[in-house]
């Protein structure tokens, strides 16, 4: 039986010393992250390297978007992937979002040193630099308001990086991103049966009819077949989302990271500037409304969705948590479309208002910055991130009985016909 290397300090150390011929000291398991369509988790170890040389073993040739370990670096990353789980769409998604912000002077995404699967038991590996910081978010809260400020600030910049850097023309639809040698950077896809999303309209339709393949799966959910609920969704799928999707004015290709948040963020506690950014399993090309609904979800810059599974007469009972929570949400989500109310609610478990005014305020006080309420379509597309989101069961409670499913139901039925469907 092959070993099992998210648990094997004695294959990370072997695989070091082969492929990059340098010793590993220690290892220290980082974090456990598991892929939304896999059941094992990917592992992040820290790496401390003994002597250190800067060569290169002669076991493994390098691939293009590798670079040499320079001499003297003592730790890297080592990220472990179990058999099925794929590397090459995060690296590619490093190597574009680096572009991006090396391109613009921001060097916060770490370089590949060099990638592999072990042929005798199928898990992949990716060593990186180890970018120096510590994490944004277990420091920003005890952070004094000045200090708070220039973090947002400086995400804001990344923000701006990002969204203004050109896509690659060998890119022509919407979507994950991949390499491929012989053209560059391409499109990737959603389903696996699947291939090119040359338009958004494709794209969003892919991906709900993905969600609806989900839900057919789900013994609560039943596919929605019930009460003709399903048909009304496909013929949404077909006709509706087009129609929802022309509000989305502007289909210049833009780079979307779908996780910019404090949690993904490294900075200097000291200098109080930024380090690194982590986390690129989301990256992907979408629109200028994408990222606002995708990140900032620790700051309390994501546009939620309308909240119609918490209406009607199978919502929540007026004065329950649920139904406060809801209404929070949803003055949060008037206040991002439009502006905020001139005296802010007080903050609670829901939302921090000062800090998503903070935010708010950075992003329409910049030149040439947008914000949600500036770019046309964001209404719109989160909207339609929720109706996939709930028809699969993320976020919607599905697990719980058979009358948290007719409240997802009747929530469902209030989106098709505030759409006409």
């Amino acid at each position: 039986m092959s070993e099992t290397p998210s648990d094997s300090i004695t294959w990370i150390k072997a695989i070091l010393l082969d492929h990059l011929g340098v010793t590993c000291e220690h290892a220290q398991l980082v974090m456990k992250d598991t892929d939304q369509t896999h059941s094992m988790a990917v592992a992040t170890y820290r790496l401390s390297l003994l002597g250190n040389s800067g060569s290169e073993s002669a076991n493994s040739s390098m691939e293009p978007a590798e670079f040499p370990l320079p001499q003297g670096i003592n730790s890297v990353m080592m990220r472990v992937y179990p058999p099925g789980v794929s590397f090459q769409t995060e690296l590619t998604a490093m190597d574009i979002m680096y572009e991006a912000l090396t391109h613009a002077q921001k060097h916060l995404v770490p370089i590949l040193h060099r990638c592999g699967r072990d042929p005798n038991n199928d898990y992949g590996w990716t060593v990186c630099q180890d970018l120096p910081g510590v994490s944004v978010a277990q420091h920003f809260h005890q952070m004094t308001t000045g200090a708070q400020a220039r973090i947002l600030s400086q995400l804001a910049d990344v923000l701006q990086s990002i969204q203004d850097y050109d896509v690659p023309t060998t890119i022509e639809g919407f979507g994950a991103v991949e390499y491929d040698y012989l053209q560059g950077l391409v499109n990737s896809f959603i389903d696996p049966e699947q291939r090119g999303y040359s338009s958004l309209e494709v794209y969003h339709q892919t991906a709900m009819s993905f969600s609806l393949a989900q839900a057919d799966t789900c013994g609560i959910a039943r596919g929605w077949h019930d009460n003709g609920v399903r048909e009304r969704l496909e013929v949404f799928m077909v006709k509706g989302i087009p129609a929802v999707l022309s509000h989305v004015t502007s289909r210049r290709k833009v780079l979307v990271h779908g996780a910019l948040m404090l949690s993904n963020l490294l900075f200097n506690p000291e200098t109080h500037l930024l380090t690194g950014l982590t986390s690129f399993s989301h990256v992907h090309i979408g629109v200028l409304p994408s990222e606002f609904i995708a990140s900032f979800s620790d700051i309390h810059g994501l546009v939620p969705g309308p909240q119609y599974l918490f209406e009607g007469p199978l919502g929540a009972t007026e004065g329950t948590p649920e139904a406060d929570a809801a209404s929070e949400l949803n003055l949060l989500r008037n206040s991002l479309l439009t502006k905020f109310p001139r005296k802010l609610p007080p903050n609670s478990a829901t939302v921090n208002w000062v800090l998503a005014r903070m935010w708010d305020d950075e992003l329409k006080g910049r030149r040439g910055g947008r914000s949600p309420a500036e770019v046309e379509g964001v209404a719109e597309l989160s909207g339609l991130y929720w109706i996939k989101g709930v028809i699969c069961g993320v976020g919607a409670g599905l697990e719980a009985d058979e009358s948290g499913r007719e409240r997802v139901e009747a929530g469902i039925v209030r989106y098709l016909e505030s759409k006409g469907y």
